[in-house]
């Protein structure tokens, strides 16, 4: 075997290792973790001499002795350390920006939302949010392992915006750069739709056998994400569940309705859906006409993908009373008959979830040790 590929063989035993640790509630021992990665005992310890000399990983000493008869010398322990660094979150937004600020585990610590200013980008307002934020925290950028920002329109697997109709500036292909230049952690750029997605999969999924899912978030627009073995699935150029530049299929139509009708009552347009969850009538009867108009492009993407689950989440969800019946009534003409369907109770706060959640996903394979 070549060079490179021992070295990618290495990593890839390195991040399974890793990512059973961070997602263990408790200390584990060299024979769980040789039974759940499937690695040798050689392979494992030199893997944890590594982690630990980065600090990834602590030694919790002895596990306490059995009493039974013949039990001999008690294992050691090995728990990951998510205090060695932080995850940042952004989500840039057509009426705000939202930042936060989590441990390596994924545990929040903090999480602001700051209005528009007039005349100021967003990504400087999410910079600034996201200063303030590490220095309330007493942590300070290099600490900083990874930021996963949150954007609306099309882009590429690589972070390269392709088409932004929702918020113009975001298609300047220079408009992260100074994020690159300032911040030395990887910078992660995801559909915020996708990272609801990731979120409502965690919440909903995460603790059953699911293979697939997709899910639809609508709180100031309308979209979706696919879930494929509990990762992401972006397609071949990151443009997959982009529906709504079908026109056709009626997400277009969805988002032109929620906004007209937003601005026509001088409301953000989650207001629509929480006062429809509270009994308002005219806003009842909207969000009936809001879910007709997205439906044809629902339908669609679930004939195409066949999933096992379609959770609904965002601000729609609260509606969940109102829309249950017609939802099923619209896909009982499935082919293979419709999904499960399930409702997140995240509201607004799914796709900076979902982006903490892409960051804990990232950094269990590409945590460097050169960044301790």
């Amino acid at each position: 075997m070549q060079g490179g590929n021992l070295q990618s063989l290495r990593q890839h035993n390195r991040a399974s290792i890793l990512a059973m640790l961070q997602r263990s509630s408790t200390p584990l021992t060299m024979g769980d973790l040789r039974e759940g990665t499937g690695l040798s005992r050689p392979t494992i310890e030199s893997l944890l001499q590594d982690l630990l000399r980065e600090g990834l990983v602590t030694d919790r000493g002895l596990r306490a002795p059995s009493h039974s008869p013949g039990g001999g010398r008690p294992p050691r322990l090995y728990a990951f350390d998510p205090t060695v660094g932080c995850l940042g979150a952004v989500v840039l937004g057509i009426d705000d920006v939202q930042v936060a600020l989590a441990d390596l585990s994924g545990r929040l610590l903090g999480w602001r939302t700051a209005p528009l200013r007039p005349g100021e980008l967003r990504r400087e307002i999410a910079y600034d949010l996201m200063q303030a934020m590490l220095r309330s925290y007493r942590r300070n950028a290099s600490e900083l392992r990874a930021l996963t920002v949150g954007i609306m329109g099309v882009h590429t697997t690589s972070g390269a915006i392709l088409r932004n109709e929702s918020i113009p500036e975001l298609s300047d292909p220079e408009y992260f750069t100074p994020y690159r230049e300032a911040l030395s952690c990887p910078l992660h750029l995801v559909n915020d739709a996708y990272l609801a997605a990731l979120a409502q999969y965690d919440e909903l999924c995460a603790d059953e056998d699911v293979h697939s899912m997709i899910g639809l978030h609508a709180s100031t627009a309308i979209g979706c994400g696919i879930i494929v073995e509990g990762e992401l699935y972006q397609g071949h150029r990151g443009a997959a569940a982009e529906m709504g530049f079908a026109r056709e299929l009626g997400w277009t139509t969805a988002d032109s309705l929620l906004r007209d009708f937003a601005k026509s009552h001088d409301i953000s347009p989650a207001t629509v859906f929480s006062r429809a969850a509270e009994g308002a009538k005219e806003y009842a009867s909207f969000v009936g006409d809001f879910i007709d108009a997205a439906m044809p492009g629902i339908r669609a993407l679930l004939l195409a993908f066949d999933p096992q689950i379609l959770t609904i989440g965002g601000a729609l969800a609260a509606t969940r009373p109102l829309i249950e019946d017609r939802v099923c009534q619209a896909l009982s003409g499935l082919p293979a008959g419709r999904p499960d369907i399930r409702y997140s109770r995240l509201r607004e706060e799914a796709i900076i979830t979902g982006a903490i959640r892409h960051g804990v996903r990232a950094i269990e394979g590409n945590l460097d040790p050169s960044r301790r």
